[in-house]
C-alpha cells in the first residue's frame, strides 16, 4: 500500500472486491465516489433544511399560542401551559423532528467516513474527484453561505 500520492489505475478502495483493474473499471470507480461526495452535500443541505422548516414550524406555533393568550377562554390553562414549551413540550421536543436529524446525522458521519477512507487509498484521481464532488455538491445546493454557519461541522 502506498502511503504517498500516486497516480495509478489499480486500486482496492475500501473493500477488498471493490479493485480496478482497468480504465473502464477506474473510470466507474471515480463516477461513483464523486456522486457518494456530491451525496455528502445532499444531506447536509437537508439537515439545514430541516433544521429551518423546524424553526419556523415553532415560531408558528408560539406566535399562535401567544396570540391566543389573550383570549383565555379560548385555550385552557393546562394546553396553554404545553403548548408554551411546559413539562411535557420539554420531555419529548419534537420527537419525529430529532429522530430525523439524528438519521441525517447518521448518515453524513457514514458518507464523510466513506470518503475519508477513500482518500487514504492516496489516489490523486480519487483525491480530485472528492474535491471535485464535494465542490459541485456546495455550489448546487448552498445558494447562500447561510447553511455553512449554521451546520457547521467539526472538520
Amino acid at each position: 500500500m502506498d502511503m504517498t500520492i500516486h497516480w495509478g489505475l489499480r486500486e482496492h478502495i475500501i473493500f477488498q472486491f471493490w479493485k480496478t483493474g482497468t480504465f473502464l473499471g477506474f473510470i466507474t470507480s471515480l463516477i461513483i465516489i464523486f456522486l457518494i461526495s456530491f451525496l455528502f452535500e445532499a444531506v447536509r443541505w437537508t439537515r439545514f433544511k430541516l433544521a429551518e422548516y423546524e424553526a419556523r414550524s415553532a415560531r408558528e406555533l408560539r406566535s399562535d399560542v401567544n396570540a391566543h393568550e389573550s383570549d383565555s377562554s379560548a385555550i385552557p390553562s393546562e394546553s396553554r401551559h404545553i403548548l408554551s414549551g411546559g413539562v411535557i413540550g420539554r420531555q419529548f421536543p419534537f420527537l419525529p423532528y430529532r429522530f430525523n436529524h439524528a438519521f441525517l446525522y447518521g448518515l453524513q458521519t457514514f458518507i464523510s467516513f466513506t470518503i475519508m477512507l477513500c482518500l487514504m487509498t492516496y489516489n490523486g484521481w480519487i483525491i480530485l474527484t472528492i474535491i471535485f464532488g464535494v465542490t459541485v455538491g456546495y455550489a448546487f445546493f448552498n445558494v447562500s453561505p447561510l447553511p455553512e454557519n449554521f451546520l457547521q461541522g467539526c472538520c
